[in-house]
Parts: structure tokens; sequence; C-alpha cells
């Protein structure tokens, strides 16, 4: 919103106006309805309700309003309360004798109302900044509206404060203490769950609300994602559940390398990536005639992933379609997660695949993740992703709570609930995303 906000700027309207007599920008127009809309008072709200998430608000907003409220109400008003007897101050500085033409009109007003009950206070003082009365007594004369509505200002802005301070404490507990191995006995793993648990049959009712709503939401995932045992980031989660755009680098094939657009599923059960509509650049295209390779209007979020489809539609229920461009992953078969390359004498084809996508200047284990999976003990595959360290860690750091939460599920004894998902799911995709209605 701030970046909004300045190029909304007076300074850049030329500008503005040049570039869209020629070609519309939806982006732009997007993002400027947005700007302090309902929706955005919204978004704010979910995101202080996410204990993790990092909320930077537009504070031009709060000025915004506190702008409103100072030009729009009065300093001061005088309210004199019904049946109040107590006689206020009169402060005389800088005021004429009394007796003089212009304070004996005021003088009888005030007598006449005085003979009353009700009596309005008339206030001479001329000692404050813009001749505002100086004197803070009863009365009424301070407009508490006025000081309430500046208030919720300024409370809605600590608020925004406390979270970053609350967040910051939290941190430290929350971090990733193991990580998914296969080179580690599966009893002895520590996802595994205990019997007595019953938390694990829990149902998340509209506990996960992304700041962003996710679109084709079905709210189903395979298992609690909101469970106090799970702890799982509710950042990190909204963050791949929107997707990003990663490298897919096929190792095995020739060190084939594709930019895809990798996207956890809302089920938290399936890792698909399509081709993006950015993958094109401008001066990749051909002739004048030719059609640029890349869509800038496109949102990949609003179709369900290409990957999802071919997995719904598999006869045979393949737990793995790996394209490179398009493919799918069933992340219930995932053995080991690991930053960087496991085999050491792929290192040299690592550097050619990161130089060729701006990466080379980190080093394998910061911008590789190496995903091994299989449907039995010999079967052993891997699939590399390639993107900029902080996403790498988020995606290694929010895989590994996904994939330790199905194993978890895999180990209950009661499964009823996990096979009712399936079939809810594959209900929901062969009607075009519109849930099944009870009778």
């Amino acid at each position: 919103m701030e970046i909004v906000a300045g190029l909304k700027s007076n300074k850049l309207k030329p500008f503005w106006l040049s570039i869209t007599e020629k070609e519309a920008l939806p982006l732009l127009d997007f993002l400027s309805a947005a700007l302090l809309s309902a929706e955005y008072e919204r978004a704010l709200g979910r995101a202080l309700a996410m204990p993790e998430c990092h909320v930077v608000p537009f504070f031009g907003a709060f000025l915004r309003e506190l702008r409103e409220i100072l030009a729009a109400t009065p300093s001061l008003i005088v309210l004199a309360p019904t049946g109040e007897h107590t006689r206020l101050e009169v402060r005389t500085s800088n005021v004429p004798p009394y007796g003089t033409a212009m304070n004996r009109p005021q003088r009888q007003r005030t007598q006449h109302h005085h003979s009353h009950g009700h009596r309005p206070v008339f206030i001479s003082d001329y000692n404050g900044e813009d001749h505002y009365f100086t004197r803070i007594g009863p009365g009424g004369l301070i407009n508490l509206d006025k000081i309430y509505r500046t208030q919720a200002v300024m409370d809605r802005i600590a608020s925004f404060h406390q979270h970053y301070h609350a967040r910051g404490r939290e941190s430290a507990h929350n971090v990733l203490r193991d990580q998914v191995s296969i080179h580690t006995s599966s009893i002895e793993r520590s996802y595994l769950v205990d019997e007595s648990e019953d938390h694990d049959y829990d149902l998340d009712l509209d506990t996960y609300r992304p700041v962003q709503p996710l679109s084709n939401d079905h709210g189903v995932s395979f298992f609690p994602i909101s469970a106090p045992h799970s702890g799982i980031d509710h950042h990190i989660l909204q963050v791949l559940h929107h997707g990003s755009t990663a490298v897919h680098w096929d190792a095995e094939g020739g060190s084939r390398t594709a930019l895809v657009y990798v996207r956890l599923e809302r089920s938290c059960a399936t890792l698909t990536w399509s081709r993006p509509g950015w993958s094109g650049l401008r001066t990749g295209t051909g002739g004048s005639g030719s059609s640029p390779d890349y869509s800038l209007s496109a949102n990949p979020e609003e179709t369900v992933a290409p990957g999802l489809v071919t997995k719904l539609s598999a006869p045979g229920g393949e737990s793995a379609g790996v394209g490179p461009e398009e493919g799918y992953l069933d992340l219930a078969i995932v053995k080991e997660i690991v930053p960087g390359v496991r085999d050491r004498d792929k290192d040299l084809d690592l550097a050619t695949a990161c130089r060729r996508y701006g990466l080379d200047r980190f080093t394998g284990s910061e911008c590789c993740l190496s995903l091994v999976y299989g449907v039995n003990l010999s079967d052993n595959r891997v699939l590399f992703l390639l993107c900029p360290p902080t996403l790498c860690r988020m995606w290694y750091t929010g895989l590994c709570w996904v994939v330790r939460g199905l194993k978890r599920q895999l180990q209950l004894t009661d499964r009823r609930m996990l096979w009712l998902k399936e079939q809810y799911l594959q209900l929901y995709f062969e009607e075009c995303c519109c849930g099944p209605m009870t009778a």
C-alpha cells in the first residue's frame, strides 16, 4: 500500500496518463481499488489474528484519519449539564475591563439564564493559541468525542506494535527441531502418533484464515493444521498455499531446468507445479508479428493446478507425476527433505543451473531444496527445486511440518476421516470446485 500510494502521487500523474493511454494496467487498478477499502481493513484484521504473520500496515491511513478528526471536529465545546450549579471560573486575562460596552451584553445574557435552571456558560478567554480556552475544568469544556476518536486511532497503531513484539517473543518457540529423514527408523520418529492422543482426530473449523483468501478454498486439510501440537506457522503455510516461482531442476534427465509456479494445495497433501504466465521475456519474442508467450493479467491462483487435475483423473491413483513444466507429488510418499543436493557429484551441474537463473551468488544449501520420495524402500527419486534463500528456507520449514503431519495421520488406526476427505475432494473438483451439498 505504501508503494501504491507513492505511485499515485501527483508528481507521477503525467507518467501514468501516458502509460494508460497505450495499455491497461489491471494490477495497478486492482491495488488502487484495494487502497483504504473495506477489504483492506478485513485483511488487516485477519493478519492481526494470525500471531505469526508479519504485519506492516499502511500508516498513511492512520495519518489521514487523524487529520480528518483534527480538522472536522472542534477542540472545545460548552455544555453545562442540567441542574449544574457549579460556577465556572471566568478567566479575565487580556479581556477589556468589566462594564465596557463589549461585556454588558454578555453579562445580561448570563444573568438572564441564571434566573432559569438551565444556564449555558459563556467563556471569555483569549490566552490560548488560536483563541482556544486554556483552562481544563468541569462543565464539558473539552470535546470528549474528539479525544475518544483520536485515542481509537492511536490504539489501533499500538495494536500493530504489540503484535510485532508478541511475534518476536514467540518466534523462538517455533523453531524447527528436527527434519524428516529416511535414515532413521520410522518407529522412533517424533512425528509418529500416540494412540491416546485424540487431538489428531480433530477437525479444523474456520481456524485457518489466510490474509489473502485462497481461490477455490474448500477448507479441507488432511491433518489438523491448527492443532496445538502441530506447531505449524500459519504465515509460512499461507505463503506455501499461495505459491511462488521456482526452478525445477531435472538433474537425472540431462540437467534440464524450467521456471515453474509451485504451490502447496489447500489439502496440504499435494505439491503441484506448472508453467507460470510470466515465464517468457519481452525480448524473447520472435518477429513483430508473433505474440509474446507471457500474460501479465493472468492469475495462476484462480485456476486449478494442471498437476492436481492429472492426479485426480489418474486411473491407478499415481502418487507422483513429474514433468519438467507440469507435475505433482503426493507428500505422503516423501521420505526426506534436505537443503542442497544429497549427491556431491551434482554440485557442478547445480552451479550451472544456478548461474542460468542468477542464483550463483548463493551456495547450494541456500538455494536448493531436495525432496526424496518413493512408494517403496528401493524407490528413491529426487525432486530438486531452486529458489532464493528466503523462499528456500520457508519451503523447507513448511514442507517439513506438512510431511510430519501427514505421517502422523497415516499412523492412525481409524482412517475413516481421511478416506472421507479424499472422497469429498474428489467430488469437489469433479463439480468444478463446487462443494457437494447435503441432501
